[in-house]
Parts: C-alpha cells; structure tokens; sequence
C-alpha cells in the first residue's frame, strides 16, 4: 500500500505537469495566390489555392484520489478471499478509492495493480483546403490620396479528427500511436467572404478587414466518452466539438520613404479568434522593410510579433528577398523551453515563397 501510495502521488504529480506543459503543436500551409495583370471590369483580379493542416497534442488531468488506510482494509478482504459481490468484469477490484485497482489472487498473496484513472491524452487535427477569388477596385480619389474597396469570396473544404486516449485504458503505447495514426478525419464545406478598404496617401497607407463575415462552421467527429466516469472529464472532452471561423477585424498601416525603398509597417487584429484545434489568436506586428531595385543586391526585413491572447507567445524574425523573386523568412520566440534538458525556443516558424511572373 505504501508503495502505490508514493506511485500514485508520482503519477499525480506528472499529470499535473503534462496538462501545465505538456502539449506541442505543428502547422504547415501551401498558398498559391494568382494574380491577373490586367484590370477587368474596372478593377484587379485574384485567384487563390490554399492547403494547411495543423495538429497538437495534449494532456487532461484528473487527480487520483487514494486512501491508504481504506485501502489496507479492502486488500485484507481480498486476501482473505472475501470479495465483494459485484467484481468488475475483468477481475479487478478497486481499493482505497476508484483510481486504484487490483487483481488479487487469494492463493499466493500475488497482487497486481493498475491506475484506473480518467486523464487522457487528447489528439486533434484539422486539414482546409480554400479556394478563393478575390476583386477590388478604386472607389474614390482625391488630391490627399485614393480609397480602395474589395470583397473576397472563400470555398472551404475542411477536415477534423479528434483522439480521446484515456490513460487508464492504455496497456500498450504502440496501440496508443496507432489509433491517433488512423483516426479519421470528418469532412464538410462551407463558404464565406472578407471585405476590405484601404486609404493610400503616397507616403503612407492604411486599411482595414472584416474576414469570415458570416462565420462559417464545421463539426468535429463525437467522442465516446463510456468507459469514463468523472462528469468534469466528460464535459470538457464533449465541449469544442465545434470550429467557428469567428469573424475578425484587421487593422493595418504603412509609412513609406519618398523612393519607397523603405517602409515601416503596423497590423493588429482587433479581436482574438480560435484556430481549428482551439488555440486563440491575436497578432500585433511591426516590421521594417527595405526594398531594392537590384537583382544582385537582395532585400531585407525584419519585424517584431506577439499574440495578445492564448499562448501570449513573442517573436522576433527576419527575412530577404533574393534576386527579386525568392523569399525567405524565419521568426523564433522570445520564450524558451527544455526538452531533455536542453533550453529550446518555444516556437519557431519558417516561410519560403516564390514570385513569379508570366
């Protein structure tokens, strides 16, 4: 008893560790924005193919309650081969609580113990594929500047799975990697649209959008929560079975020099909004630019970012413009973690892009 005691307080305090820390996330997008050359019906023309996936992992912790001293008095009932009259079906008994359970073999005094504990590990993945087209045109114009308007229309096809693992059913990690490997992804479409103004004053701009105006929504597969017991767990694992593409306004700014080679620019998302596996964004940025005319000489940026709310993460990045049509960008957070021991940036992210004209 008193070694599952100190095992049980181990695990407690793992649990608590994974559902504070343990979690990663991975995202990956491919975006093919067509742009047409010339004006068609009296404004500019885009065409866009969007590809993106993204997933993490991470741990629900429930706290193992364990009562030593009831627990010695339930293993001399067992051992004295008074069990009760409603054993569990695969022979366990609990003792000294729910969490813990044992097989216990009156005979030769053997015991064997296992967690019986609702944590779980929760997997959730989502795919989008968007194809978009895109219009906008000058609607006004003035000695002080020109006002620009346009509307952005978005097809969706989008794909969700989420893997409910509960530690206390798991006797074989390879199964564990398995069901998350094959769980399959719902799949369902929807449309939406974004709308947007920019004011440009030659040495400087300043624009605003409204994305995903009528919010949009996509369900994820259910999750079969049967062989749980605690109401919390169950509640927390039947709730975000749904992803809003939640509409957002985004502000945006530009100064320029007279040549335009260099620009400083501002953006800041008025309001948080969930991605598809829950994490909530708010990003405010600013960056520095300078553009060259120079096929040899390359282009450079660099800029700082943060996420206002969710992870509150900051990141510092740079990029260049090679040979005017290549790019390329990396940013790396402020905030740092150890993995084996080893102090590693939180996140890091990397963009390579492509200009080509034809």
């Amino acid at each position: 008893v008193k070694a599952i005691a100190q095992e049980a307080a181990t695990h407690a305090g793992l649990l608590a560790l994974v559902q504070a820390e343990g979690y990663g996330k991975a995202f990956v997008s491919t975006d093919i924005p067509i742009v047409l050359g010339r004006e068609h019906l009296g404004g500019a023309w885009k065409f866009g193919i969007n590809l993106s996936g993204t997933s993490t992992v991470f741990g629900l912790a429930e706290p193992i309650e364990f009562d030593s001293d009831q627990a010695v008095e339930d293993l001399k009932n067992l051992l004295g081969d008074a069990i009760d009259d409603n054993p569990r079906e695969d022979g366990y008994y609990p003792i000294g609580g729910d969490d813990v359970i044992v097989l216990v073999d009156p005979d030769t005094g053997t015991v064997r113990v296992r967690f019986d504990n609702d944590s779980t590990l929760l997997t959730k993945a989502a795919t989008i594929a968007e194809l978009s087209t895109s219009y906008s045109r000058e609607m006004w114009s003035s000695t002080a500047g020109k006002l620009y308007g346009g509307i952005n229309a978005k097809f969706y096809r989008v794909g969700l799975t989420r893997v409910s693992s509960r530690l206390g059913d798991i006797s074989d990690t390879s199964e564990l990697w398995e069901s998350i490997k094959n769980s399959n992804f719902d799949y369902s479409n929807g449309v939406s649209a974004d709308l947007g103004v920019l004011w440009s004053g030659g040495r400087y701009q300043l624009g605003a959008t409204l994305t995903n105006i009528n919010e949009p929504e996509f369900d994820y597969p259910q999750i079969d929560t049967s062989n749980y017991k605690d109401p919390e767990t169950i509640a927390l694992l039947q709730t975000f079975d749904t992803y809003v593409m939640e509409r957002q306004l985004r502000l945006e700014g530009a100064v320029f020099t007279a040549n335009k080679h260099w620009a400083i620019n501002f953006g800041l998302d008025a309001n948080e909004v969930p991605d598809p596996i829950g994490y909530t964004y708010q990003w405010a940025t600013i960056s520095a630019a300078y553009a060259t005319d120079s096929f040899w000489l390359p282009g450079v940026r660099f800029g700082l970012r943060k996420n206002l709310a969710g992870t509150k993460v900051s990141y510092l990045g740079a990029g260049i413009t090679a040979f005017k049509y290549v790019n390329l960008d990396l940013a790396s957070s402020f905030e740092t973690t150890k993995i084996n021991g080893t102090e590693l940036p939180r996140s890091l992210m990397v963009n390579l892009g492509f200009n080509v004209a034809f």
